[in-house]
């Protein structure tokens, strides 16, 4: 059997880096020269051909490289979509936790952007702990350490919450970059300054999801008084959850559509079927579910407050 030019170098790269990794560490130019290995295997195994089965078709898969350099002394990995810097890795300690780690997540990325049923719209940024992760349709897909390599000097609560809202902020880049590279709109980039500027009691669910059917209200219940005291209207952006606490800010999701838009958690509900969250008609008219009166959501906390 005869196998295309690419998949040729695919296979032979790969077994070189299999190869190369097994070298001391201490061996830097060893390991500069896999790193490029592996940037030029995934480049040469993408097939041309490919599409996505999403709202805008694309030609061609992204690109996704791994790249490795001296800096001052210290190495340094990066992972690359179309050229553009998607998550930088420092190695703090004589290890190639950080050189690995970069290699690994280009493969992941390089194999889901390969999925003949990957679809970029239905991706979503979130975190588990300090490890950023990112989700397709709601499932957890990648879960990578940005801050492999990195020895902390003393664990402290300040750190956790740094390292959290880092963690969050590159799974975001990660998503935006490939949807960016798909022709789909980017998702809006001010969720960690969202979460900075609130009073964060419960910051470990930054980037947390939940998926399911959203409906709408308004009508008779404009001018109520909503389970938080306030008075509801429907032009406002809010939502009712049945346990998330006031004030909490959710990223919504129009999973058909792909529209997007920030609410704000002030009601109790919605109490029918297996809904997840009810949305104000303002939140709803932006998702373009008005009509429709249901939709499958992905929502995203992005934000609670006290």
């Amino acid at each position: 059997m005869v196998h295309p030019l690419e998949d040729v170098i695919s296979m032979s790269c790969i077994t070189l880096e299999l190869l190369l990794r097994q070298l001391p560490a201490s061996k830097i130019a060893c390991r500069l020269i896999a790193a490029g290995t592996i940037a030029l295997s995934i480049a040469y195994a993408l097939p041309i051909d490919s599409t996505y089965a999403m709202g805008g078709l694309v030609e061609t898969v992204p690109e996704v490289t791994s790249k490795v350099w001296l800096e001052n002394g210290q190495q340094l990995a990066a992972v690359t979509i179309n050229g553009e810097e998607v998550a930088r890795f420092k190695a703090g300690d004589d290890s190639d936790k950080a050189i690995e780690e970069a290699e690994e997540l280009a493969i992941k990325l390089h194999e889901l952007l390969s999925e003949k049923k990957f679809d970029a719209s239905s991706l979503l940024p979130a975190r588990d702990e300090d490890k950023a992760s990112i989700k397709h349709e709601g499932s957890t897909v990648i879960s990578f350490n940005p801050f492999a390599g990195v020895v902390a000097d003393e664990a402290s609560k300040e750190l956790d919450k740094k390292r959290h809202t880092e963690a969050f902020e590159t799974s975001l880049r990660i998503c935006n970059a490939i949807r960016t590279a798909c022709g789909i709109n980017t998702l809006p980039t001010s969720f960690p300054d969202v979460a900075d500027k609130s009073a964060l009691i419960k910051q470990e669910m930054l980037g947390h999801s939940f998926s399911g059917h959203a409906s709408w209200y308004g009508g008779k219940f404009n001018g109520r008084r909503c389970s938080n005291g306030a008075i509801f209207s429907e032009e406002k952006m809010t939502a009712a959850h049945k346990t998330l606490p006031f004030g909490t800010k959710l990223l919504v999701k129009n999973r058909r559509t792909g529209d997007t838009c920030i609410v704000e958690v002030n009601d109790r509900g919605p109490f029918v079927g297996d809904r997840v969250i009810d949305l104000s008609k303002a939140a709803a008219r932006q998702l373009n579910m008005v009509g429709s009166g249901v939709a499958l959501v992905d929502c995203l906390i992005i934000a609670q407050q006290q």
